[in-house]
């Protein structure tokens, strides 16, 4: 598995491969969007990281294949997804290591607090939750 910089025309394909068949997603999205699919999810992602700039967008590969992107915006981890197939402990655990391994120290993660899927598996790849408010939980890794 690397991860290697795509551009923005890329991304729409690393959302698509990172999220494809997730049916839990719709649940765990923003709340203050109206999604009912996977794909208002994707679409949702996709115009929002065009709607910021300064972006490092990465995506991931296994064997050439897309199978997943990050983006990183300083040192903010902005967005992130693997393909469901590749959700596996090895993968999950290479992921988190090509992601920590880019940021070379300090980084900071903000999810929806309806999010618990995605605190869990940066709190066991050793994030911290820094602080939660009523929507936002924000995760530290030193």
């Amino acid at each position: 598995m690397i991860a290697k910089e795509i551009d923005k025309r890329q991304l729409k394909s690393a959302i698509n491969a990172g999220f494809e068949g997730d049916t839990k997603i719709v649940a765990l999205y923003d709340p203050n969007v109206a999604v009912s699919s996977i794909d208002d999810v994707q679409s949702d992602i996709l115009r929002k990281l065009n709607e910021l700039d300064e972006l490092k967008i990465m995506g991931v590969f296994d064997k050439n294949k897309l199978i997943g992107y990050y983006v990183r915006r300083g040192g903010l981890l902005v967005s992130f997804a693997l393909a469901c197939s590749f959700r596996t402990r090895s993968y999950l655990r290479k992921f988190f290591a090509l992601i920590k391994e880019d940021f070379q120290g300090c980084f900071v993660c903000l999810l929806w607090n309806k999010n618990e899927r995605g605190i869990q598996w940066l709190v066991k790849n050793g994030m911290q939750i820094h602080t939660r408010d009523n929507q936002i939980t924000q995760l530290i890794i030193a």
